[in-house]
């Protein structure tokens, strides 16, 4: 299967997640694995909706988890399939309320 199948996940980080620099980190990782998408801070949480290959998905979720910021507590993360819409770069979008 070609290996250019574009998947997408949604992803939303609970815990101290705001105001530690945690989408600028987001916004670097998924740059670094050219993989599109944004990041929102959406109440307590932070929300992702991140879109590309597989296997740069599979480095940007390694990531997430084991490089946060040092001031971010990790709580859980829920990683959950979701349709590619067609996202071209990587942006940080204004925060939302819950």
């Amino acid at each position: 299967m070609g290996g250019h199948d574009v998947i997408a996940r949604s992803i939303r980080i609970h815990g101290v997640v705001q105001g530690v620099g945690f989408r600028m980190f987001v916004h670097r990782i998924a740059l670094t694995h050219a993989l599109a998408g944004w990041v929102l801070n959406a109440g307590d949480d932070v929300e992702i909706h991140v879109e590309g290959d597989q296997a740069p998905m599979d480095d940007f979720l390694r990531d997430l988890r084991a490089s946060a910021p040092p001031a971010a507590v990790v709580r859980s993360i829920d990683v959950s399939g979701t349709p590619p819409v067609g996202a071209s770069g990587f942006e940080i979008r204004r925060s939302r309320a819950r």
